[in-house]
């Protein structure tokens, strides 16, 4: 029988009583991030010139286990640091003379002097600590429903820094000396002899000779001709863990549900993440060292490696581990916005004890992107307190962003300020936060700066404006959603309309079932279903191409396209045959079947109620939704907000946790939506309490 993992005891404090984090572990804290920004620099900045970087980065591999060491106490912390500063100063010694003529190796020594003095705060303060025995870790668990934290006794993990080579010596070729002639005829005879020289064929270069491969012998009856060489046990192992490692890169950037299926269908998909985890836990302290390698040195870049690698690691206790996944984002970060947004997802998952400490160094980054990742996951796991709330509220525009909404949810003085100074802000992104703050803190003023972002230039934040208009409308905004989803049908325009549930859309809806733009018109289809659950259904072909993720684009050659890499491989008497096709059940687009079904229940509608799956909303419904009915994660963020919006109560609640964490949250909501559904099909929007 499989139980859950618990956390581990992380034995960080210094003495009992000591507040956590303690200064010292901040001074390693600080020391550990100079270090990783030198390393950054070395790797991606500096130049092959003629010092050699190897010796100072197999230094610098010294000071990270050394941080590391004194941080979890593999060792005697006074010890570890002492190494770590001696490491350091042997890399500093070799790196000082490429300096001059490099400016990334400049600014990595100027790196390394913060963290050497850091270091060295850190060793004082740790002089008096006693040192304790360290206990054995417990026995592996499997984990079950929840990402586990698992506990192996092992050295710390270092990083490998990948530097350049140095440039290669110049040989100068001499040419040969020649005796300087005397007279008219010993030059000719000089220069004819230079010429014949020249043009004498070279004598041909001589291969050696393959040695014949010695014939196979014969195979016994019904056994194979060619057998691949039995892989080492080393060769296994990376196998092993390259399989487990890509399922779990795989899966978490997979497992949200397709358009139609339950959200607990996710289920199978965590369990089988996982289970990879668990797998290359037991493997021991030998695949934990080959995770960095799959990530630094795979060949695409994506996001998902940076996911699968937080998510891995995250779940191994150990500063180093949790250490690595920064790492690996810090090689990607600037490639692309999404390794942010993956980070962040897997930090929003694990159970590492070391995520406050690491996240509040990304939180006192130069770097806004950094600071707003940092602040999104720590408000996300309730760790942020309400001060960096306020704080990142009036931060720059990416960390506003991140921070509006949570810093909403909370009663922090500094709400309508930060709202104030965002809802005029230079970015979409921080605008449309605003104006969520405005709805999950209960803002009198929403209405009305949503109703003006309707006509907003960028269709991001039009459509934003919609959608929240739509969850808490009154019959004004209905009319007026309406009207503009009439006057220029788009998709978010549409759809808001079927958020806000006046019987007065419904026949209008059916018209724009006639539209020529397909998006409106599935819009509309949807939008009528939310308002009535009529049954009304069809089922849809969907091509192989919008259920699979498409091949990589191939360069425009000016040639013939080449056939699919499927059909080149596969023998001639067994060819591929075209992609298949799926099928999705979807409320029909058919105005006709939605006329004649209005005719039949329009008297069963009341022109000044909002309605909701057929009956007169109540928050109830908008739980039952949340918890019964497939929609797609924006769509359940939205029943979420509505939740909060028209009961005036909050529980945490997002998509990307997993499915026990999300039904447990859509349990405690349910008390909360039952004592708020006392007015059936009523428009009011509860202040929050």
């Amino acid at each position: 029988m499989m139980t859950a993992q618990r956390s581990a005891p992380v034995r960080a404090q210094g003495t009992d009583g000591e507040p956590w984090p303690p200064q010292w572990m901040l001074d390693l804290e600080r020391a550990h991030d100079r270090l990783g920004r030198a390393a950054h620099l070395l790797e991606s900045g500096a130049q092959s010139g003629p010092v050699d970087l190897a010796p100072p980065a197999r230094a610098l591999e010294r000071v990270f286990g050394g941080i590391f060491d004194a941080i979890d106490e593999r060792r005697p912390r006074g010890e570890a640091a002492r190494d770590a500063v001696a490491a350091l100063d042997e890399a500093v010694a070799l790196l000082t003379p490429a300096a001059t003529g490099d400016a990334a190796v400049g600014f990595s020594l100027d790196y390394l002097a913060e963290a050497r003095a850091a270091l060295m705060r850190a060793g004082e303060r740790v002089a008096h600590l006693v040192t304790r025995p360290v206990p054995p870790s417990p026995e592996l668990r499997a984990s079950f429903e929840r990402p586990p934290l698992h506990a192996i006794d092992r050295s710390s993990l270092t990083p490998r820094l990948r530097v350049p080579p140095p440039k290669p010596l110049a040989v100068e070729v001499m040419p040969p000396q020649l005796e300087r002639p005397k007279t008219f005829e010993e030059l000719a005879l000089a220069v004819k002899q230079m010429k014949e020289k020249a043009l004498a064929p070279k004598p041909p270069r001589t291969k050696p000779a393959k040695l014949a491969a010695p014939p196979k012998p014969e195979p016994p009856p019904g056994f194979a001709l060619d057998i691949a060489p039995a892989l080492s046990d080393l060769q296994f192992l990376k196998e092993r863990v390259r399989g487990c490692f890509e399922e779990v890169t795989m899966i978490g950037v997979q497992r949200a549900p397709l358009l139609g299926d339950p959200w607990r269908t996710a289920r199978v998909l965590e369990r089988r993440m996982l289970a990879c985890i668990d797998a290359i836990a037991s493997m021991g302290p030998p695949a934990l060292e080959m995770i960095e390698a799959l990530v630094l040195d795979a060949p695409l870049k994506d996001p998902s490696r940076v996911f699968g690698i937080a998510m891995f690691f995250g779940c191994v206790a150990g500063r180093d581990t949790l250490a690595m996944a920064e790492r690996a984002f810090a090689a990607f970060e600037f490639d692309d916005p999404q390794h942010a947004v993956q980070l962040g997802a897997a930090l929003k998952l694990v159970p590492h004890p070391y995520l406050p400490v690491s996240l509040r160094t990304f939180l006192s980054d130069p770097d806004p992107a950094r600071r707003a990742l940092a602040i999104d996951v720590l408000a996300y796991r309730g760790m942020a307190t309400p001060e960096e709330l306020g704080r990142a509220g009036s931060d720059e525009p990416p960390v506003a962003a991140a921070a509006l909404p949570w810093l909403a949810l909370t009663k922090h003085p500094g709400v309508r300020a930060a709202i104030d100074a965002a809802i005029e802000g230079p970015t979409v992104p921080v605008r449309i936060a605003a104006r969520l703050a405005m709805v999950l803190s209960g803002d009198f003023r929403a209405v009305t700066a949503l109703r003006e972002a309707l006509g907003a230039e960028s269709e991001d934040e039009a459509g934003s404006a919609a959608s929240l208009l739509g969850i808490i409308a009154g019959p004004d905004e209905a009319k007026l959603l309406l009207d503009r989803a009439i006057a220029t049908p788009t998709r978010p325009s549409v759809a808001a309309v079927g958020w806000a549930g006046s019987k007065a859309a419904m026949p209008e809806l059916m018209k724009l079932l006639r539209h020529k733009d397909e998006p409106v018109v599935l819009a509309a289809a949807y939008a009528l279903d939310r308002m009535t659950n009529a049954g009304l259904y069809e089922d849809a072909i969907v091509e192989a191409d919008e259920i699979m993720a498409p091949d990589v684009p191939e360069p425009e050659l000016g040639e013939k396209k080449p056939p699919p890499l499927a059909r080149v491989v596969s023998d001639p008497r067994d060819l591929p045959g075209p992609p298949s096709t799926d099928t999705l059940q979807r409320p029909s687009t058919d105005p006709q079947r939605w006329i004649a079904w209005w005719k039949e229940k329009a008297e069963g509608y009341h022109e000044k109620l909002r309605y909701r799956r057929g009956y007169p909303y109540t928050p109830y419904i908008t739980w039952l939704e949340l918890d019964r009915w497939p929609c797609t994660p924006g769509e359940r963020r939205l029943l979420h907000w509505e939740l909060v919006a028209r009961t005036g109560g909050y529980v945490h609640f997002d998509t990307n946790d997993f499915v026990p964490v999300q039904e447990d949250s859509v349990a405690a909501w349910e008390p909360l939506a039952r004592n708020a559904s006392g007015s059936p099909g009523s428009w009011n929007v509860t202040g929050r309490r």
